[in-house]
Formats: structure tokens, sequence, C-alpha cells
């Protein structure tokens, strides 16, 4: 969700993003989502494709969110606008710099276009607003190493990616097999060089001038 703040702050596109925060307030969200059934719900401790659901009804929705908060009474979970799409796009950004991508098909009577649950990625070019677009969403979130998940514009030229993630942990199943690039490799030889470490800011203590 916070991640959902920090694009919206940067600009940046994505599908319609509410929080609930309460189960008897799933309708409320919705209503505040201002989109029609079927739409996305996504727990915020999900992975891997795990924890998102797709929604097709008022009554799935109420449901849903009843079950979620008696397993769990402090789950976080969002709505998402729901974008019809055959695949989305994996980017990897590393060190602020665009790396590769790979396309990954939606899975076959699912939704959901994960590696993990069975997508066979492809090989894919991004354009130049694309990449441009992944780098400003890494950096927006101070991110390392990330991966950036987004669908593209019809018009993938002129308009802006749709962003639906930014994995800090990014996955990379299907990746080598797909672009034929030892990204692992690449990651290890890129952080050796600790210019591409994120440096923080030593905290100096209120105390210090005090004594």
């Amino acid at each position: 969700f916070r991640t959902s703040l920090i694009l919206a702050e940067a600009g940046l596109q994505q599908p319609k993003t509410v929080l609930i925060h309460h189960q008897d307030r799933a309708m409320d969200a919705f209503d505040r989502l201002g989109s029609k059934y079927p739409i996305i719900l996504k727990t915020l401790t999900g992975s891997l494709g795990v924890g998102v659901v797709k929604i097709e009804t008022e009554e799935s929705l109420s449901a849903t969110t009843q079950l979620l908060h008696k397993l769990d009474p402090d789950m976080g979970v969002l709505l998402q606008e729901f974008i019809v799409t055959d695949f989305d796009v994996r980017a990897h950004v590393i060190a602020g710099k665009f790396y590769g991508a790979i396309k990954r098909p939606i899975i076959k009577k699912d939704f959901r276009s994960n590696v993990a649950l069975g997508s066979v990625p492809e090989t894919i070019t991004l354009t130049e607003l694309e990449i441009d677009h992944c780098i400003q969403a890494a950096k927006a979130v101070d991110g390392l190493w990330v991966g950036v998940d987004f669908i593209p514009a019809k018009d993938r030229e002129k308009d802006s990616p749709i962003f639906i993630e930014i994995n800090a942990t990014p996955g990379t199943k299907g990746y080598k097999e797909a672009t034929k690039a030892n990204i692992a490799k690449d990651i290890l030889t890129t952080f050796k060089d600790r210019t591409t470490w994120l440096k923080t800011q030593p905290i100096t203590s209120i105390y210090s001038e005090r004594d």
C-alpha cells in the first residue's frame, strides 16, 4: 500500500487502489475504488501470486474479507481495479539502471501471470518510455535491485505503462531461460563495486551536544 502511495506521488500510472481498514468497510472501500466487478483483492503479505484473488461479485467480496479477517483480524487488504491483459512484464532495475525484462503471459484458466504458478516467460524489448518509467519507479522506492511489474499500454511508444508492483526481493525463475542472460552473475558483479551500495546517513544522538 505504501508503494502505491509513493508511485502516485511520483506521478506514475497504476491501477486504482484502496485499502480496506476493516471487514465491515469492504463495501465502502469498493465504492471509493470507483470501479466495476471484477476487481482484484490483495493481502498485504502475499507473494508469488498467493494472496491475490479475483472478486466477481459483492457477495464474494463480503465473504472473502470476512474469511481473511477471521484468519487474521489485523490482516491488511487492498482492492484494485482489474485490468484485462494477455500478459504483464517483469523488468529488473539494478543499481539505478535498467537490466532487462521478460514478458509473462497470463496462465490459462487463471488471471495471474506469476512464473511460480506456471506462466512461461518470454523475452521482450521495452520501449524507451517503459524503460524510463521503470527506472523512475525503482528510484521512487529507493530500490537497489527491484523487479518492476507492469501492464503495457496499448500504445507502448506514447502511453505510460500501468505499474502493478515493485518487488524488493524479485524472483528470477525463468529469466535466464527466456533471455539467456546470467542475471545472478551480473548482480554479484554489480554489487562487488561498493559505489553501487546504498549509503545511510549516520544518526547523531540528540544528547551528544549536551554531553
